[in-house]
């Protein structure tokens, strides 16, 4: 009975290594396959890096250009909605300015300028280039620079003078003054002739600033004729002479007697040199050694009417 236990025994532990056995075996099997697979995944993943790598290297420029096109758009979209805001900003504080409401209208305006710092210059700007493409030119000022280009005769010296050649196109044209644009305040063409010659006289002032008057004189034809009046040369041939100012036997209008009879002139000084030679003091040491000594100073000397 013993003999016969102890060899169930030793062939149920053979049975069961041998079974233990197939199993390893297996397991084996399957590891190698699974690592097999996973070296095999492994390798289609690097190329399908290295594809899409070398993919990326080709089109990279372009992707770069239009990152940075789209950074350069979507930086100057902020600056326009950042000036936007501050433009917004800065004319709300010029409405609480006009109301009174001055705290409320500082606050606005340190807003708009932490956001754009130039921001009244902008306003102002874009403001005077839109009234310029706003204001078209009227019919009148269109008709008169059309009929001063269209009907205007040459000038001849050797037949008439400046003076009189400029009067005949201003009767013509019924204008002294023609703006060159249409302008939303009062043109200095609204003026009567009178008023023009009034402040002309102030420029000249008590100062006798002829100079002044001529300078006027350069810019059109209007200031040209109008610094010619006779009345502004006549009072200051009269401040100049006085009671010794005559009359025009002589010269052919006021402004020529200004011009060529001998007088002072107010604007500006007048400058003296004076020279002369003295004896200087004798040496010391050598008595038969005189010399000479040569002076030159100036004079200045300003006048006031």
């Amino acid at each position: 009975m013993s003999n016969l236990n102890g060899s169930i025994s030793s062939d149920g532990g053979s049975s069961s290594h041998g079974q233990s056995g197939g199993v390893d075996e297996d397991s084996d099997d399957q590891e190698d396959s699974s690592s097999s697979n996973l070296f095999q995944q492994g390798n289609s993943d690097l190329a399908s890096f290295r594809a899409q790598w070398q993919k990326e290297l080709q089109y990279s420029p372009n992707v770069g250009q239009k990152l940075s096109e789209t950074s350069i758009k979507s930086r100057k979209e902020e600056d326009d909605t950042n000036e936007n805001k501050a433009k917004d900003l800065f004319l709300k504080g010029v409405e609480h300015e006009q109301k009174g409401k001055l705290y409320e209208a500082i606050q606005f305006y340190r807003r708009a300028v932490q956001l754009v710092p130039d921001i009244e210059f902008k306003i102002y700007e874009s403001t005077k280039q839109k009234q310029r493409l706003d204001i078209p030119e009227t019919e009148d000022v269109q008709e008169c620079i059309e009929v001063l280009n269209s009907g205007e005769e040459e000038f001849n010296p050797e037949l008439t003078d400046l003076l009189s050649h400029l009067q005949k196109i201003v009767n013509r044209t019924g204008y002294i003054f023609t703006p060159k644009i249409h302008q939303t305040e009062t043109h200095i063409s609204a003026l009567p002739t009178e008023i023009i010659i009034y402040i002309l006289r102030w420029v000249v002032s008590s100062d006798l600033d002829l100079r002044a008057l001529e300078v006027c004189s350069l810019v059109c034809r209007g200031l040209y004729i109008c610094s010619r009046d006779s009345e502004i040369w006549r009072l200051a041939c009269i401040r100049i002479w006085g009671v010794n100012c005559g009359g025009l036997s002589l010269y052919n209008s006021w402004r020529e007697m200004f011009i060529l009879r001998p007088r002072l002139n107010f604007n500006g000084c007048y400058i003296s040199k004076t020279s002369y030679i003295r004896h200087g003091e004798n040496s010391f040491q050598d008595r038969f050694y005189r010399p000479w000594h040569f002076v030159q100073y100036y004079r200045y000397l300003r006048f006031f009417s």
